[in-house]
Parts: C-alpha cells; structure tokens; sequence
C-alpha cells in the first residue's frame, strides 16, 4: 500500500488497522473514505480490489468514492496528505 495512506491514517490520527475494521467513528471512516478515493484514482485499483484491502464490499467502495468526490471538506484534506507525500 501506498505511503500516502499511512499519510491519510497519522493526519486522520487513526491507524490502518482501525480504517479495515468495522468501526464507525468519525475519523476512521473520513480515513476510509479518502484511502478508497485515492486509491482509485490515483493507483486505478477496482473497487473490487479496494474492497479487499478495506475489508468492505464493491459497491461500498464506490460509494465511499462518489462521496469523497462530492464533499470539498474531504477533498481538501485528501490534498494535504498529497502535498505531504510529494
């Protein structure tokens, strides 16, 4: 996996353990969500395969994807952890 997403996990303050379980909370899910988005995007994975990795189903996948895309919040932090990385 991508260093990015342990970027997206220690800005988040959460770990990759926490992002594949089933945990609900408000940080680890905003994690979730931009480790599918850049993963997708970036790395052209399916979501299938993302599914794997996250221990979530396709078609969540492609929801966490539509909306990362859809909320600017979750877009400008998605670009933090980029310019960090780069």
């Amino acid at each position: 996996i991508s260093e990015i997403v342990y970027k997206i996990c220690h800005l988040l303050d959460v770990t990759f353990d926490e992002v594949k379980s089933p945990s609900k909370i408000k940080d680890v899910s905003k994690a979730r969500k931009l480790i599918a988005y850049f993963l997708h995007t970036n790395l052209k994975w399916t979501n299938e395969h993302i599914g794997e990795v996250l221990n979530r189903n396709h078609a969540t996948v492609y929801r966490m994807v539509q909306d990362v895309t859809e909320e600017t919040d979750d877009l400008a932090i998605y670009k933090k952890c980029l310019e960090k990385v780069i």
